[in-house]
């Protein structure tokens, strides 16, 4: 991780924490989601993680969904497929180094997955300090959240996870979907 600087921890999961960062050399500010290598050995782990990887790569470019900056997980499944099949590569292996060859780091307890920065936080958040919101400001909201997981469902990927802590506002308060999984 030693292109990014992390600067505080704003989230966390069951599999992750997810800190604001900055690269160094450009200055972009990124939410930096570090996966714990001793605690996701298992091969149930990798799949999960790796597919989640996967997902946010294959839905890039739609404005209400968060987009991967850098990524890389291509040393990890090599030890780990390795590992299982006594060395030799598979198909599996194959297709996410084919994802994942070009992109940036590794350390020696994580992989990451440096993405959007959305500053605005959780829409749960903000309706809660709102206090609600107007029937026309939430339709319109809806609407673009509609957008967003209409694009993962054209893409043939579910999200198992939908609810107000998993959309993210940007600075002009549109909403960005994360998390995925199918």
């Amino acid at each position: 991780m030693e292109n990014y600087r992390r600067i505080r921890k704003i989230g966390s999961g069951n599999f992750a924490k997810v800190y604001l960062a900055v690269h160094e050399k450009s200055g972009r500010q990124v939410a930096l989601k570090l996966v714990e290598k001793k605690a996701n050995r298992n091969p149930m782990a990798v799949r999960r993680i790796s597919r989640e990887m996967e997902n946010m790569k294959v839905l890039e470019g739609h404005r209400n969904i968060v987009r991967v900056v850098d990524s890389k997980f291509t040393n990890y499944l090599i030890g780990s497929i390795n590992k299982k099949n006594n060395g030799m590569k598979s198909s599996l292996f194959t297709f996410f180094l084919s994802f994942f060859t070009n992109l940036a780091f590794e350390d020696s307890k994580n992989f990451g997955i440096a993405m959007e920065y959305v500053p605005g936080g959780e829409l749960f958040d903000f309706v809660q300090m709102e206090e609600g919101m107007s029937e026309t400001s939430a339709r319109d909201m809806l609407k673009k959240i509609i957008s967003g997981v209409q694009h993962c469902h054209k893409n043939g990927i579910t999200h198992r996870d939908l609810k107000l802590e998993n959309i993210l506002l940007d600075e002009f308060q549109e909403p960005k979907v994360t998390i995925y999984s199918n």
